[in-house]
This record gives structure tokens, sequence and C-alpha cells, in this order.
């Protein structure tokens, strides 16, 4: 990857140090703060210093892996080698034979950035699997992380299988709690694989709620317990 000049804000410089030094972390920053330039920054800069090898993956929305990513990558003079698992060059969709055709050429093509919507995660996931291949995207960025909020997903799931294969490990979102703490714990698993909120959801409410109404003798709420919220900052901060 070669880059014109990025000209980054103090608050981006300051993120993109905290990428650089932490191999698996997220940005919460609000829409319009440049989650993506920053990010792409700090790929250039772990790229230029030799600390970056082997293939990037980035999942986002359908029309943010489409067009987004690429349009920030134009706008810096940024060469990088682009690969689509969701469009062909011409931005016409892959058919099923053509995805599959570009899951085999990952392994003889040379380092890239692939793009990838969220509900076709699993099914490369699943490809490799059912193949019998190793995962071959050491840095892995979610954009809008929290449409992994679900512990229950399939998509979840599915990136619970490969999380010990990725090296470094970018999650970006601008609203991390959409629905209250309770959408944090699978966030951070992601990152950490349970070290700061706990191995599993279950260690996570029980630490950190208490249960509120109930239907058939089961909670279907969670309420904070007192001082949570600032203990929960305080471990993923």
């Amino acid at each position: 990857m070669t880059q014109l000049n990025l000209a980054l804000h103090d608050y981006q410089e300051i993120a993109k140090d905290f990428l650089i030094q932490h191999p698996h972390a997220g940005l919460f920053l609000d829409v319009g703060f440049g989650k993506t330039l920053t990010t792409l920054a700090t790929l250039l800069e772990l790229a230029n210093n030799g600390m970056m090898q082997g293939h990037i993956l980035i999942i986002a929305p359908k029309t943010i892996a489409r067009s987004t990513w690429i349009d920030e990558i134009k706008k810096w003079g940024i060469t990088a080698n682009c690969r689509s698992f969701i469009v062909n060059e011409k931005g016409a969709k892959l058919s099923k034979e053509k995805r599959i055709e570009a899951y085999q050429n990952i392994y003889t093509e040379s380092p890239a950035i692939y793009f990838i919507n969220r509900e076709l995660i699993m099914d490369l996931i699943k490809w490799c699997h059912q193949n019998e291949k190793p995962w071959a995207f050491p840095t892995v960025i979610i954009d809008e992380l929290q449409s992994f909020k679900s512990y229950k997903s399939q998509r979840f799931k599915a990136l619970q299988t490969i999380l010990p294969q990725v090296s470094r490990f970018i999650g970006l979102t601008g609203t991390p709690v959409p629905n209250g703490l309770m959408d944090l714990w699978s966030e951070i698993y992601l990152m950490d694989q349970g070290a700061r909120l706990g191995k599993n959801i279950t260690t996570y409410r029980n630490t950190f709620f208490n249960p509120g109404r109930c239907m058939n003798g089961y909670p279907i709420e969670w309420l904070p317990k007192p001082n949570t919220e600032a203990e929960i900052y305080r471990r993923i901060g």
C-alpha cells in the first residue's frame, strides 16, 4: 500500500497510534469523525513499517463495503490492491459461482484488501471449513461493529471460530450500545475473546446485571447493577 498525504486531525492521530499499539482494538467514534480515514492511515503506517503481512478483510454493510471504503481510498490517493466478494470490477453482483471462484483465488493472490458484507461472512467461513482451507485474513476490520451485538447470531458464531487466527482486529462503530449495555459483550468479545467482560454472556450478566421482569420464571430483562456502567467502561477503556 502506498499513499499521498493523509491530513489527520489531532484526535485522529491519537486514534491511529492507539490502533497501532493495540492489535485488537475498537474505535467508538461518532459519525463524521473519520473512522474510515483513521483506519486507512493505520493500515498504511503498519504496512510501510513492515508490521503487516497477508490479506486484510473488511466486513461492512453492503453499501459501505461496495463503495464507501473504495471512495475513501481513491479520494486520498492510496494505491492498494482491492478485491470484492460482493461485486465484480464493473459493479455487477457476483454470482455464487464467481464468488466461490474468488474464494479459491484468495490463496494465490498477492496481499490485498478484500471487502465483504455482513450477510456473506458466514458463507466465506463455512467455505473455508468445508474445504479445509486455513483462514487467510490475519487482519479483520468490522465497520458498524454494533451489527454483531447479538451473541446468538450466526454471523457472531461464525466469527468466533476464526478469531484465534486473527492477529489484528479493528472494530468501528459510532453506536456501540444502541439498546443498552447488554449489547457490549459480543462486540468486546470479538476484540479480546472474553478477557475484559467475561468468556460468555452468562458471566457478563451475573457480574454486571440483575434480572428484571420475568416471564414463565425466566428473566426477559436485565438491569445494570449500581456503578456497573463506570466499571464496564473502566475495563474496556
